[in-house]
Formats: structure tokens, C-alpha cells, sequence
């Protein structure tokens, strides 16, 4: 069963943890670049209610 050796697996799970990483964030930078204006995702938190 122990056919990879330890340091094998680790850099495997580092280089596919660091892949997903990439992924995650730069869709997040490219979602922030795309929206028209960051404003406009916050708004929900900021709107204030009508009196």
C-alpha cells in the first residue's frame, strides 16, 4: 500500500493545497475586477433602512 514515500505525498498535497489556493483567490480577484464598482457588493451592508 505505502508505494509513494512520505516526502512524495507531502508535495503532492502542498502543490494540489497551493493549486487550490490559486484558484480560489484569483477567481476572487477577477470577481472583484468584473463587478462595476466594489461599492455595489457591499451595499447590502451599508444601506441604511428608511426612518
Amino acid at each position: 500500500m505505502d508505494t509513494m514515500g512520505l516526502p512524495r505525498r507531502l508535495l503532492a498535497e502542498f502543490v494540489g493545497s497551493a493549486l487550490l489556493v490559486t484558484v480560489v483567490v484569483g477567481s476572487g480577484i477577477a470577481a472583484a475586477q468584473l463587478s462595476p464598482t466594489m461599492s455595489d457588493c457591499n451595499s447590502w451592508r451599508t444601506r441604511q433602512r428608511p426612518s
